[in-house]
């Protein structure tokens, strides 16, 4: 269930998971009473729909589609906040417009309500096409967007759980030859559907000196193609396949790695990026 709730309203406990959905922090709101556990500044309305909106009622109408239409190229987070609504049962949207019927707040909940489910686009993956874009949190609960990475050599590694085998020995390999990466002026991003937090506690134990995001959505799990059907001592399941991009300065996907080798992966990226350099 989406609920929402000016933010100058009192704290409840059955609001749920509490997310303040405006760019702006609100006046006169320490972080102590607002009792937050997100700020998500990235799903508000772009700071021109807003400055072009400010409040006036004789604009809603046109307001509502424009911002329902910036939401449909942001659906990976719309995809977290279902799988947070999911998860809590309860999701509190939060925002600090006077005009508590025509804000960001209630078209946003309208969107998460009726709004298109997500659908993976039906990409042919292969060397060559562009790498389609995402907005996905760290560690530290900032989204990132990978085209903001254009310019650089990017390792998107896909990988089952936080702090399991497998996942933790292909981790410290990058760990330990990260300076190499470093080194190439490339980016290393993990992506698991582990929380935030999950991540924080694996980056903590093992010292690792990348990013790892989260996609509990699992929606860009399933726009990579890489969650599928897997076999663990004779038990089927449904997870994510330990597959890898590269993805070059100019977003394109320059190398696909799948059933990745955790101890040898780090080795086989530098080297072909070694390669691919030299060319």
């Amino acid at each position: 269930m989406f609920l929402i709730k000016r933010i100058y309203e009192k704290y409840s406990s059955g609001d749920g998971y509490r997310v303040l959905v405006d760019r702006l922090w609100p006046r006169g709101v320490s972080k102590e009473k607002a009792h937050l556990d997100l700020w998500l500044k990235d799903i508000a309305p772009s700071e021109s729909l807003r400055d072009w909106f400010n409040h006036d009622p004789k604009k809603w109408s046109s307001f509502r589609k424009k911002y329902s239409s910036e939401l449909k190229s942001k659906i990976t987070i719309i995809e977290f906040l279902r799988a947070k609504e999911r998860k809590n049962k309860k999701v509190t949207l939060l925002f600090a417009a006077e005009n508590t019927e025509e804000n960001n707040a209630v078209v946003l909940n309208d969107f998460l309500n009726r709004g298109p489910k997500f659908n993976p686009q039906n990409i042919n993956f292969k060397e060559g096409i562009t790498a389609p874009d995402f907005e996905l949190p760290d560690e530290n609960g900032a989204w990132q967007r990978l085209s903001e990475y254009k310019g650089k050599w990017v390792l998107l590694y896909f990988y089952p759980k936080d702090d399991t085998p497998g996942c933790t020995k292909e981790a410290c390999l990058i760990r330990d030859y990260f300076p190499d990466f470093s080194k190439l002026k490339a980016k290393v991003l993990g992506i698991s559907v582990d929380s935030p937090e999950s991540h924080t506690k694996f980056i903590k134990k093992y010292k690792l000196p990348f990013t790892l995001l989260s996609d509990e959505g699992k929606s860009v799990v399933r726009l990579y193609k890489v969650w599928g059907r897997k076999k663990f001592m004779g038990r089927e399941y449904e997870g994510t396949l330990r597959t890898s991009f590269l993805v070059n300065p100019e977003g394109k996907i320059s190398k696909i790695y799948k059933n990745v080798d955790p101890a040898i992966h780090a080795k086989e990226v530098l080297s072909d990026l070694k390669k691919i350099k030299r060319q």
